[in-house]
C-alpha cells in the first residue's frame, strides 16, 4: 500500500511537472532526487517514466548548481548528484557531486 502510494505521488509530480511553479530551484530537485531514489530502491522500483523524468532533473541540476550560495545549499546539490551518479551509474554525476562534497566538507 505504502509503495503504491508512493509511487502514485511521484507519477503525479512528474504528470504535472509542466504547471507546478515550486520545486524547480536546484536545493527542491537535489532533496527530491535523493528522496525519490532512497524511496525507488528500498522498495525495488524500476519505472523508466520515473527514471527518465529524474535523470531530466540531474540534468537541469547540474547546469544549476548553487556555487553562489554555497553551504547547505552546494552541498546538498553534491550529495545529490553523487547519490544520483551512482543510481544512473553516470559518471559525470559521480565526479561533480564527488568534487563538490570533498570541497565544502
Amino acid at each position: 500500500m505504502i509503495t503504491e502510494t508512493g509511487v502514485n505521488l511521484i507519477l503525479d509530480y512528474i504528470k504535472n511537472d509542466s504547471i507546478l511553479k515550486e520545486g524547480k530551484e536546484p536545493y527542491p530537485i537535489s532533496l527530491r532526487g535523493i528522496n525519490w531514489i532512497k524511496f525507488l530502491s528500498k522498495h525495488n522500483i524500476s519505472d523508466q517514466a520515473i527514471d527518465t523524468a529524474l535523470y531530466s532533473e540531474y540534468l537541469v541540476l547540474m547546469d544549476n548548481l548553487e556555487y553562489h550560495l554555497l553551504g547547505n545549499h552546494l552541498l546538498e546539490n553534491g550529495f545529490s548528484l553523487y547519490i544520483g551518479g551512482c543510481y544512473f551509474k553516470d559518471e559525470k554525476f559521480i565526479t561533480r557531486g564527488f568534487d563538490i562534497i570533498s570541497k565544502e566538507l
